[in-house]
């Protein structure tokens, strides 16, 4: 099975970097200053070919509904399941509501670079390297599906930095690769989309909305809760960094260096201390990256939270054992013709931000925070599968239910192929040969 999902091309970045970089940088790259002119000029770009894309035909552009109902963007409005409604007809609001592709969000996903890593080891957990594999796979599967590019690393790029500090030495050396090294009009990539490799990807037609974060100058997306930033004490469950959306750009190296020189190993214990005393569910004496960047957010919103989002109109990333009893196990085993039928009536409503063209997914069993479609990603934070560390209690949870959620996902994908896992054994750590697909009865 990992084989035939490796079996997709992947792009590996030419690593023609700098020397590592040093914290007290001579020639600041990310000023505030710098990356706001970029922002603007951006957003100045994105202009004109929103002005070009509206007077081609062959183009379709969201045209907000007429009178009181154009308070609410077209978003919104699909989001709320307005797409059917009379001031919503055709003319008004197409893209968002699957009446056509939007060349736009096409364009920035082709320009977008997915990246991922694992720990250079090899896993102490048996078996446990094959499964890393197939969640690499499901990366890259995810990548091909929307035009994107593909890197991953099984490397340590600097001692000082191991564990989870690893991915934002990672972020940053491309970032200054793109930045320092490639002309404007030759990047390769315009934004950076970092997943950790016990991440998986469980919703394979979904488009992210690039082209509303390039509009409203996003420099920086998470899954998270607004609360958990602001208020008393920040919240270290309340966001994530295991998925995060990074444009390439100033702003975000400099975010990525400032989280870096307060993970200095020398360092390290004293900002402990300081993060304890401003952050709560955080373990005495822990510092990593998400709670650095929660600290960032949370003490400079001018500087990082202006222009970073918290996505909450969809499930950008969840984490496993909020949602496991909920997701569905398994696509239907019948063919396509029959499925979209079958689906009618148990699958929610049309998703604006899914590819139109996409088979339905079965709906999660009960809503999670007012949403019942299968999220993005579901992140296996805690468990630790490869380095072994975790408690035999908890591996014994952690296991099944990550083999359950690659296999579901594996389905997507195998189904244009006329395959399926079969139903029997989801979460067994053996992989029984793929069977066909039933004939529409």
């Amino acid at each position: 099975m990992a084989a035939l999902m490796m079996c997709y091309a992947t792009l590996q970045l030419p690593l023609k970097y700098d020397s590592w970089f040093e914290h007290d940088l001579q020639r600041p790259v990310g000023s505030q200053n710098d990356w706001q002119r970029q922002t603007t000029a951006e957003t100045q770009r994105r202009g004109r070919e929103r002005e070009v894309s509206a007077r081609s035909p062959s183009s379709c552009e969201d045209r907000a509904p007429p009178g009181s109902d154009a308070l609410f963007s077209c978003l919104q409005q699909a989001l709320w399941g307005k797409c059917s409604a009379s001031f919503m007809g055709t003319g008004v609001c197409d893209r968002v509501c699957g009446r056509c592709s939007s060349t736009l969000r096409s364009r920035s996903l082709s320009r977008t670079l997915l990246v991922s890593a694992r720990q250079a080891a090899a896993c102490t957990e048996t078996g446990a390297d094959a499964w890393v594999m197939r969640a690499m796979s499901n990366k890259a599967e995810y990548a091909r599906a929307h035009g994107m590019s593909l890197t991953w690393h099984a490397t340590l790029l600097d001692a000082d930095y191991d564990g989870a500090w690893n991915k934002v030495s990672v972020l940053c050396r491309l970032l200054r690769h793109e930045l320092l090294h490639a002309p404007r009009e030759r990047r390769s990539a315009e934004w950076l989309l970092w997943c950790d490799w016990d991440v998986i990807f469980t919703d394979m037609a979904f488009e992210l909305p690039l082209e509303d974060y390039e509009a409203a100058g996003v420099q920086l997306v998470l899954g998270g809760d607004p609360s958990g930033v602001g208020g008393e004490k920040a919240d270290y469950l309340k966001l994530n960094s295991g998925v995060m959306l990074l444009r390439v750009s100033n702003f975000s190296l400099a975010l990525l260096e400032r989280i870096l020189s307060i993970g200095r190993p020398q360092a390290r214990r004293k900002h402990a201390l300081a993060l304890q005393r401003s952050i709560k569910n955080l373990c005495v004496g822990c510092i990593d990256d998400q709670a650095v960047l929660l600290h960032l957010l949370r003490e400079e919103p001018t500087r990082w939270a202006a222009h970073t989002k918290l996505e909450r109109r969809f499930l950008l990333q969840v984490h496993w054992e909020d949602v496991i009893e909920m997701l569905p196990t398994a696509m239907p085993a019948a063919l396509s013709a029959a499925t979209s039928a079958a689906l009618a009536a148990t699958s929610a409503e049309w998703h604006p931000m899914r590819s139109p063209s996409a088979e339905p997914l079965p709906a999660m069993r009960r809503p999670f925070y007012g949403h019942t479609r299968v999220p993005l990603a579901v992140h296996f934070a805690g468990c630790q599968l490869c380095s072994g560390k975790a408690a035999p209690e908890k591996s014994a949870k952690c296991w099944p239910a990550f083999r359950r959620v690659v296999r579901f996902a594996e389905e997507q994908g195998l189904r244009s192929l006329g395959l399926r896992h079969p139903s029997q054994n989801r979460s067994a750590p053996e992989s029984a040969p793929l069977v066909r697909l039933e004939a529409p009865r």
